[in-house]
Protein backbone atom coordinates (compact mmCIF):
# COMPACT_ATOMS: atom_id res chain seq x y z
CA UNK A 1 0.00 0.00 0.00
CA UNK A 2 1.33 3.29 -0.67
CA UNK A 3 0.34 6.54 1.30
CA UNK A 4 0.34 10.42 0.43
CA UNK A 5 2.15 11.94 3.56
CA UNK A 6 1.54 15.93 3.70
CA UNK A 7 4.70 17.66 4.64
CA UNK A 8 5.36 20.24 7.21
CA UNK A 9 6.46 22.83 5.50
CA UNK A 10 6.21 24.05 1.86
CA UNK A 11 10.22 24.88 1.19
CA UNK A 12 13.36 25.37 2.58
CA UNK A 13 13.07 29.42 2.68
CA UNK A 14 10.04 28.92 5.11
CA UNK A 15 11.59 26.51 7.13
CA UNK A 16 12.26 29.48 10.11
CA UNK A 17 8.50 30.08 9.80
CA UNK A 18 7.11 27.21 9.77
CA UNK A 19 9.57 24.82 11.54
CA UNK A 20 9.92 26.91 14.69
CA UNK A 21 13.14 28.19 13.49
CA UNK A 22 14.48 24.62 12.20
CA UNK A 23 15.01 23.69 8.63
CA UNK A 24 12.23 22.92 5.99
CA UNK A 25 14.01 19.86 3.82
CA UNK A 26 11.80 20.15 0.44
CA UNK A 27 12.18 16.44 -0.88
CA UNK A 28 10.06 17.66 -3.86
CA UNK A 29 8.67 21.43 -5.35
CA UNK A 30 6.43 22.67 -2.43
CA UNK A 31 6.74 20.08 0.08
CA UNK A 32 9.21 19.22 2.73
CA UNK A 33 9.53 17.91 6.09
CA UNK A 34 10.86 20.02 9.27
CA UNK A 35 14.62 19.00 10.15
CA UNK A 36 16.49 20.00 13.99
CA UNK A 37 18.44 23.02 12.90
CA UNK A 38 21.67 23.18 14.94
CA UNK A 39 24.33 26.04 15.41
CA UNK A 40 27.22 25.21 12.59
CA UNK A 41 27.69 27.92 10.19
CA UNK A 42 27.43 27.56 6.63
CA UNK A 43 31.27 26.49 5.52
CA UNK A 44 31.68 24.72 8.38
CA UNK A 45 32.54 21.20 9.54
CA UNK A 46 29.19 19.10 10.53
CA UNK A 47 28.07 15.34 10.69
CA UNK A 48 25.05 14.00 8.78
CA UNK A 49 22.05 12.47 10.73
CA UNK A 50 23.71 14.12 14.24
CA UNK A 51 21.31 15.21 16.51
CA UNK A 52 23.64 17.52 18.84
CA UNK A 53 23.20 20.85 17.85
CA UNK A 54 27.09 21.73 17.78
CA UNK A 55 27.69 19.18 14.73
CA UNK A 56 24.41 20.70 12.96
CA UNK A 57 23.72 22.85 10.47
CA UNK A 58 21.79 26.27 10.75
CA UNK A 59 18.55 26.04 9.42
CA UNK A 60 19.95 27.60 6.37
CA UNK A 61 21.83 25.02 5.62
CA UNK A 62 22.10 21.52 4.86
CA UNK A 63 24.88 18.89 6.33
CA UNK A 64 26.66 17.89 2.87
CA UNK A 65 28.49 14.70 3.29
CA UNK A 66 29.70 11.55 1.33
CA UNK A 67 27.29 8.85 2.15
CA UNK A 68 30.32 6.45 3.51
CA UNK A 69 31.72 9.10 5.65
CA UNK A 70 28.73 11.15 7.26
CA UNK A 71 31.11 12.65 9.86
CA UNK A 72 32.98 14.35 7.10
CA UNK A 73 30.42 17.13 6.28
CA UNK A 74 30.76 20.15 5.59
CA UNK A 75 27.45 22.85 6.00
CA UNK A 76 26.65 24.08 2.72
CA UNK A 77 23.58 26.74 1.88
CA UNK A 78 20.72 25.69 0.84
CA UNK A 79 19.64 26.94 -3.01
CA UNK A 80 16.60 26.87 -5.41
CA UNK A 81 17.63 24.45 -8.21
CA UNK A 82 14.75 25.52 -10.02
CA UNK A 83 14.76 29.23 -9.12
CA UNK A 84 17.21 31.56 -8.20
CA UNK A 85 19.62 29.76 -6.76
CA UNK A 86 21.47 32.52 -4.93
CA UNK A 87 24.79 31.10 -4.65
CA UNK A 88 27.78 33.36 -4.37
CA UNK A 89 30.78 33.89 -6.71
CA UNK A 90 32.19 30.81 -7.90
CA UNK A 91 29.83 28.45 -6.93
CA UNK A 92 26.61 26.92 -8.24
CA UNK A 93 23.84 25.14 -6.91
CA UNK A 94 24.33 21.20 -7.05
CA UNK A 95 20.82 19.48 -6.99
CA UNK A 96 20.25 16.93 -3.90
CA UNK A 97 16.53 16.72 -4.23
CA UNK A 98 13.85 17.21 -7.29
CA UNK A 99 13.02 20.32 -5.86
CA UNK A 100 16.42 22.14 -4.36
CA UNK A 101 20.42 21.74 -4.16
CA UNK A 102 23.07 23.42 -1.90
CA UNK A 103 25.90 25.84 -2.95
CA UNK A 104 28.99 23.89 -4.23
CA UNK A 105 32.19 25.50 -5.10
CA UNK A 106 32.36 24.87 -9.37
CA UNK A 107 33.05 26.17 -12.74
CA UNK A 108 30.94 27.86 -14.28
CA UNK A 109 30.88 26.73 -18.31
CA UNK A 110 28.91 27.23 -21.29
CA UNK A 111 26.12 24.41 -21.97
CA UNK A 112 27.41 21.49 -24.21
CA UNK A 113 30.66 22.64 -23.96
CA UNK A 114 32.90 20.33 -22.31
CA UNK A 115 33.16 20.21 -18.37
CA UNK A 116 36.21 18.62 -15.93
CA UNK A 117 34.02 16.85 -13.37
CA UNK A 118 31.24 14.38 -14.01
CA UNK A 119 28.44 14.29 -11.63
CA UNK A 120 29.09 18.19 -10.96
CA UNK A 121 27.22 21.50 -11.68
CA UNK A 122 28.81 23.31 -14.28
CA UNK A 123 25.81 25.78 -14.95
CA UNK A 124 22.99 26.98 -13.36
CA UNK A 125 20.17 23.82 -13.42
CA UNK A 126 23.01 22.29 -15.41
CA UNK A 127 25.52 19.16 -14.72
CA UNK A 128 28.85 17.63 -16.35
CA UNK A 129 27.68 14.41 -17.70
CA UNK A 130 29.56 11.44 -20.04
CA UNK A 131 27.80 11.75 -23.42
CA UNK A 132 28.31 9.50 -26.23
CA UNK A 133 29.38 11.85 -29.12
CA UNK A 134 30.15 11.33 -33.30
CA UNK A 135 33.82 11.61 -31.61
CA UNK A 136 33.56 9.06 -28.82
CA UNK A 137 32.61 10.10 -25.17
CA UNK A 138 33.30 13.43 -23.48
CA UNK A 139 32.30 15.41 -21.02
CA UNK A 140 29.86 18.05 -21.36
CA UNK A 141 27.55 20.49 -19.80
CA UNK A 142 23.96 19.65 -19.66
CA UNK A 143 21.17 21.28 -18.90
CA UNK A 144 18.57 19.61 -17.07
CA UNK A 145 14.89 20.27 -17.24
CA UNK A 146 11.26 19.10 -15.69
CA UNK A 147 8.60 17.22 -17.36
CA UNK A 148 6.06 19.42 -18.58
CA UNK A 149 7.44 22.63 -17.75
CA UNK A 150 9.24 25.63 -19.85
CA UNK A 151 12.56 24.91 -18.46
CA UNK A 152 13.89 24.26 -22.06
CA UNK A 153 12.81 27.83 -23.59
CA UNK A 154 15.81 29.69 -24.88
CA UNK A 155 18.13 26.53 -24.01
CA UNK A 156 19.22 25.81 -28.21
CA UNK A 157 21.99 22.99 -29.29
CA UNK A 158 23.68 25.75 -32.11
CA UNK A 159 20.43 27.32 -33.84
CA UNK A 160 17.93 24.53 -32.48
CA UNK A 161 15.87 24.81 -29.70
CA UNK A 162 15.84 22.01 -27.31
CA UNK A 163 13.03 20.04 -25.85
CA UNK A 164 13.18 18.06 -22.63
CA UNK A 165 13.63 14.52 -23.34
CA UNK A 166 12.60 13.02 -19.59
CA UNK A 167 13.41 9.25 -20.52
CA UNK A 168 17.19 9.99 -20.28
CA UNK A 169 17.06 8.93 -16.32
CA UNK A 170 16.73 5.68 -15.25
CA UNK A 171 15.37 6.50 -11.93
CA UNK A 172 13.43 9.52 -13.01
CA UNK A 173 10.66 10.08 -15.41
CA UNK A 174 9.94 13.81 -14.13
CA UNK A 175 13.48 15.36 -14.28
CA UNK A 176 15.69 14.82 -17.96
CA UNK A 177 17.64 16.82 -20.10
CA UNK A 178 17.48 19.67 -22.51
CA UNK A 179 18.04 18.20 -25.84
CA UNK A 180 16.98 18.90 -30.19
CA UNK A 181 13.92 16.98 -30.45
CA UNK A 182 12.79 14.31 -32.95
CA UNK A 183 11.95 16.40 -36.04
CA UNK A 184 15.47 18.68 -35.80
CA UNK A 185 17.62 15.66 -35.32
CA UNK A 186 16.79 12.24 -36.09
CA UNK A 187 16.86 9.33 -33.76
CA UNK A 188 19.46 6.98 -33.77
CA UNK A 189 19.15 3.26 -35.43
CA UNK A 190 17.29 1.67 -32.87
CA UNK A 191 15.28 4.14 -31.75
CA UNK A 192 11.59 5.74 -32.13
CA UNK A 193 9.94 9.24 -31.61
CA UNK A 194 7.89 9.89 -28.92
CA UNK A 195 5.30 12.00 -29.13
CA UNK A 196 6.45 14.52 -26.97
CA UNK A 197 9.46 14.93 -29.27
CA UNK A 198 12.01 12.75 -27.69
CA UNK A 199 13.75 10.20 -29.01
CA UNK A 200 13.87 6.40 -27.26
CA UNK A 201 14.67 2.65 -27.94
CA UNK A 202 11.00 0.63 -27.05
CA UNK A 203 11.92 -2.53 -25.39
CA UNK A 204 10.77 -5.51 -23.15
CA UNK A 205 13.78 -6.59 -21.47
CA UNK A 206 17.49 -5.85 -20.28
CA UNK A 207 18.60 -7.90 -23.36
CA UNK A 208 16.80 -5.76 -25.96
CA UNK A 209 18.89 -2.35 -24.87
CA UNK A 210 22.16 -4.29 -25.62
CA UNK A 211 25.13 -3.77 -26.77
CA UNK A 212 25.57 -0.44 -25.38
CA UNK A 213 24.44 -1.66 -21.42
CA UNK A 214 21.20 0.38 -20.69
CA UNK A 215 18.55 -1.20 -18.85
CA UNK A 216 14.87 -1.39 -19.64
CA UNK A 217 13.13 0.85 -17.57
CA UNK A 218 8.99 1.67 -18.23
CA UNK A 219 9.02 -0.18 -22.10
CA UNK A 220 12.15 2.05 -22.50
CA UNK A 221 16.00 1.47 -22.77
CA UNK A 222 17.18 4.12 -20.49
CA UNK A 223 21.23 4.75 -19.35
CA UNK A 224 22.49 2.06 -17.06
CA UNK A 225 23.35 3.98 -13.44
CA UNK A 226 21.19 6.57 -14.29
Amino acid sequence: MQLCIPGDCSGFASGPAQCDGNRCFEWEEGAGRCEFAGSVAVGEPCTRGSTASSQQCVATAWCDAPAAQPSAGTCRLMCDFWGSPGCGVGQLCEQITDAIGVCVPAQRVPLFDVCQNPGSPCNDRAVCLTVTTQAGPENLCMPLCRRERTDCAGVRLGVTQTACDWNTFRNSTSVGLCLPPCPGAACAEGQSCLPDGTCARPCDTDAACQPSAPVCFDGICKPSGS
